[in-house]
C-alpha cells in the first residue's frame, strides 16, 4: 500500500474554546448574536447544516466540485490537554509530531512520538508501542499513563485514528473499519520510512524493531482487526518482506461484541437506523448506545467525553455505529486468520463488553500464543484513577504492570527505569505559554521539534539534550544485573514489577488453578495472583483457555 508524508506546514496551536466553535460552525450558521433572536433564521441555519453536512457536502465531494478547505473541521486548531501539556514540557521526553498521508492524497493521519532516550539506552530495549485510542477521544489519552511504557524503554506511537483528534474526517465518522486501520498502518510505515532514512538503508524485515499494538476499547477492536486486515504483518510472514512486522497486540477492554444485557439497541432505533441507511445519511448524528454502561460513575464519561476539546462531544453517527457493526462481525469471522501474540485485559465490572466475548474469541482464534487477566475492581474504563489506593494498585496500576510485563517477555531487554516519577489521571495548572506553543513543521515528514530542542536550536545548544543523555548514560555504567538492582530496574518480564508486588503480595507465587462459574454457567478456570494481601474478590485472576 501505498503510505506518503504531508508536505510541509505550519499552524498554530492554543485557540480557545470559544474560537473554535466559532470556526466549526460558524463558518455556516453565522453569528450566533444575530440569530438567537430570530427562530426563523435559527431553524433554516440549523437545517442548511444538516443538509449540508450529510448530504450536499459529500455530494460535491464526490463529483470533484469542492474540497474542505479544513478537512479537520476545525479540529487542528483546538489545544492539548493538560495532560499531553505536562508530557511536552517533561525534560526527560522527546516529543515529535507527524503527519501521515492517506492513500487518496488528500487525508492525513496526525500523529506523536514519545521517546525517553535515557531509558532507551539504560534498557536496551528496540521496541515500539502503536496505541489505539477508543471511540470519539484521542491520542493524548494515553500521556496521563506513558510514563510506564517510556521507563520500559518503548517508544510510544501515538496516532489519531481517522476522523479523531487533529487527523482529518468529519468527527468520528469512516465508513468502514478498514478506514480506521489504514491510518494505524500508515503511520507505522511512516515511521519505518524514517528509520530507513535514518540507518542509510532499507531495514529488512526480520531486523525491524520489535512492534506492538495497544488498543483500548474501540481501539481495541481496531488493534485487533490490523493484523487481520493485515496478515503480511506477521513476522514469520514472508508472503511480503517489506511489510512492518507486528509482534504483538494488547486488547484492553475490546469491543469484540457488546453487552447484551448493559448495551441494548430498541426495535425503534434499529427501524430508524434502516430508514437513515435507505437514506444515505450516515453522517446523521444519533445516538451513544453504551454512554451510561461505561462507568457507574457519570463524572467518567464527562471528563473523558464532554470537557475535552479535542473529544467528540455529540452523538455517535449512524455509519459509525454501522462501522462498529461491521467491525465485529469481521473480527468474529475471521477469528482464524488471527495468528499474532495477544494478551487481552478486562474489567469484570464491565458492562459496555463482558468477559464471556473476549474468551470466546480467543478460542476460535489462531494464534497459540493467548493469554487474559481478568481485574475484578475495574469497568470498562480501566485505565481512570481509582478512588481507594487499593483499588488502584488492584486496577489501573496492575494492568499498566501486566501489558509491560507481557510484552517485555517477547522483546528481551534489562528491565525498566524507576524514576519516582508516575503521570496520573489527575490535572494540574498548565502555563499559558505552554497552550500557546506555535509548533513548526520541519522535514519531509513535517515532523515538529520538542519545545525543548526548540529553545535549545534558538541558543545555538542543538546538542545539549543529547549530550545530557549520553552523560548519564555514563553514569550509569553497564547494566549487569547487580547494577539493574542498584538502579531499580526490574528484571522479570514475566510478573509484575516489585514496586507493585511489594505492596499487595507476600510472595510471587500463583495459587492452584481454581474452576469457577462463570457469567453464562459456564466453567472459567482462573489462576488468581498468589497470596495478594487484597480480598479474592478483589484480586485479578488469568483465565486459561482452553
Amino acid at each position: 500500500m501505498e503510505y506518503r508524508s504531508l508536505p510541509v506546514r505550519t499552524r498554530q496551536v492554543g485557540l480557545t474554546s470559544t474560537t473554535v466553535r466559532h470556526s466549526s460552525v460558524g463558518r455556516m450558521a453565522g453569528d450566533s448574536s444575530t440569530t438567537k433572536s430570530n427562530p426563523v433564521v435559527n431553524f433554516v441555519v440549523a437545517l442548511w447544516k444538516v443538509l449540508w453536512e450529510i448530504w450536499i457536502e459529500p455530494f460535491l465531494q464526490f463529483i470533484h466540485v469542492y474540497e474542505p478547505a479544513d478537512r479537520t473541521y476545525g479540529r487542528s486548531e483546538v489545544p492539548f490537554s493538560k495532560m499531553e501539556q505536562r508530557l511536552h514540557e517533561n525534560p526527560d521526553v522527546t516529543v515529535s509530531f507527524y503527519k501521515a498521508m492517506m492513500p487518496n492524497g488528500k487525508d492525513f493521519v496526525w500523529y506523536q512520538v514519545w521517546e525517553d532516550k535515557l531509558a532507551m539506552r539504560s534498557t536496551g530495549r528496540v521496541a515500539d508501542m502503536v496505541f489505539c485510542h477508543g471511540t470519539g477521544v484521542h491520542s493524548g489519552t494515553l500521556a496521563s499513563h506513558s510514563r510506564r511504557y517510556l521507563d520500559a524503554g518503548y517508544r510510544l506511537i501515538v496516532p489519531d485514528l481517522p476522523s479523531h483528534g487533529y487527523s482529518t474526517g468529519r468527527h468520528v465518522y469512516q465508513p468502514t473499519m478498514k478506514g480506521y486501520t489504514d491510518g494505524v498502518y500508515q503511520a507505522i510505515h511512516d515511521v519505518a520510512r524514517r528509520d530507513d532514512e535514518a540507518e542509510g538503508r532499507k531495514i529488512p524485515k526480520q531486523n525491524r524493531r520489535r512492534t506492538f499494538l495497544l488498543g483500548l476499547s474501540f481501539g481495541g477492536l481496531v488493534a485487533l482487526l490490523y493484523p487481520i486486515y493485515y496478515p503480511a504483518s506477521a513476522r514469520n510472514d514472508t508472503t511480503d518482506m517489506d511489510e512492518i512486522p507486528v509482534d504483538g497486540v494488547v486488547a484492553v477492554g475490546p469491543i469484540l461484541h457488546f453487552n447484551p444485557k448493559d448495551v441494548k439497541v430498541s426495535p425503534v432505533v434499529r427501524f430508524i437506523v434502516t430508514i437513515i441507511r435507505f437514506l444515505n445519511a450516515g453522517r446523521l448524528e444519533l445516538y451513544v448506545p453504551h454512554k451510561q454502561a461505561v462507568d457507574k460513575d457519570p463524572k467518567v464519561y464527562k471528563q473523558l467525553v464532554d470537557q475535552d476539546m479535542r473529544s467528540h462531544r455529540g452523538a455517535f453517527r449512524v455509519g459509525h455505529l454501522l462501522c462498529v457493526r461491521r467491525g465485529i462481525a469481521d473480527v468474529q469471522e475471521l477469528a482464524d486468520k488471527f495468528t499474532v501474540p495477544v494478551y487481552i485485559q478486562h474489567g469484570l465490572q464491565d458492562r459496555v463488553v463482558s468477559v464471556t466475548s473476549s474468551t470466546t474469541w480467543l478460542e476460535k482464534i489462531g494464534s497459540d500464543d493467548i493469554k487474559m487477566s481478568v481485574y475484578p475492581v475495574c469497568q470498562h474504563v480501566i485505565y481512570r484513577k481509582a478512588k481507594t489506593e487499593e483499588e488502584d494498585l488492584a486496577g489501573r496500576v496492575c494492568v499498566l504492570e501486566d501489558n509491560v510485563a507481557w510484552m517485555n517477555a517477547r522483546c528481551p531487554g534489562i528491565g525498566h527505569i524507576e524514576r519516582g516519577v508516575s503521570f496520573s489521571s489527575d490535572h494540574s495548572d498548565m502555563s499559558k505559554d505552554a497552550s500557546q506553543r506555535t509548533l513548526a513543521y520541519s522535514g519531509f515528514s513535517s515532523g515538529l521539534m520538542t519545545p525543548s530542542e526548540a529553545a535549545l536550536s534558538s541558543m545555538g545548544q542543538p546538542n545539549i539534550v543529547e549530550d545530557t543523555i549520553q552523560s548519564l548514560t555514563d553514569k550509569l555504567g553497564a547494566f549487569d544485573q547487580e547494577g539493574a538492582k542498584s538502579t531499580g530496574v526490574d528484571n522479570d518480564a514475566s510478573s509484575t514489577s516489585q514496586s507493585l508486588s511489594n505492596r499487595l503480595a507476600k510472595d510471587s507465587a500463583k495459587q492452584p488453578i481454581t474452576p469457577v462459574s462463570g457469567p453464562d454457567d459456564s466453567v472459567e478456570h482462573r489462576v488468581y495472583r498468589g497470596n495478594w494481601t487484597l480480598p479474592q474478590e478483589m484480586r485479578p485472576y488469568d483465565i486459561l483457555i482452553d
